[in-house]
């Protein structure tokens, strides 16, 4: 009877241990440093911040907090699309519209992106990705191609290139 109490809870064990495993492995994190000497062209100002981002489970949506100081009254925050040192298309906002306002300097916006988020400001295409592809916008920051920028209202901008966090 002990060797068998013994076998199940070994069993249990493996389960409950491959159950964790695989749900972490399906969440991927985000991440990127901001500020003004990423900006294209670099701008020497007071700005700084940092950019989490959270995979689901069912690679459905991305849960992120953005945190910012250094800035005037924000106006914007975007994930747009380019290397490192280009500009690109915004692909998706953050915050700046009536709905979703910018918090003032130095809180933290938190949000969850969904397919209905990847609206590329307006534009029908944006170097392949089209409105509501949330899986093509995955790849783009999978791939370490996506930055986050954020404007404020006296014109100084921070950027940070959104890399995944191994």
């Amino acid at each position: 009877m002990t060797d068998l109490c013994v076998k199940i809870l070994r069993i249990s064990s493996l389960l409950i241990i491959s159950g964790f495993s695989a749900s972490a492995e399906d969440e991927r994190q985000f991440d990127a440093k901001v500020s003004g000497f990423q900006v294209v062209p670099p701008q020497l100002n007071n700005g700084k911040g940092a950019f989490k981002a959270t995979l689901n489970a069912g690679g459905t949506s991305l849960s992120y907090s953005l945190t910012f100081s250094g800035l005037g009254i924000a106006t914007s925050t975007e994930i747009h699309f380019a290397q490192p040192g280009v500009v690109g298309p915004a692909l998706v906002r953050l915050c700046g519209e009536a709905n979703r306002p910018c918090p003032i300097g130095g809180k933290t916006a938190t949000g969850t992106i969904t397919a209905a988020d990847v609206t590329l400001e307006g534009s029908t295409n944006a170097n392949g990705l089209k409105p509501g592809d949330f899986a093509g916008l995955l790849r783009i920051i999978q791939s370490g191609t996506a930055y986050i920028e954020i404007h404020d209202a006296v014109g100084q901008f921070v950027r940070g290139q959104i890399r995944p966090d191994d």
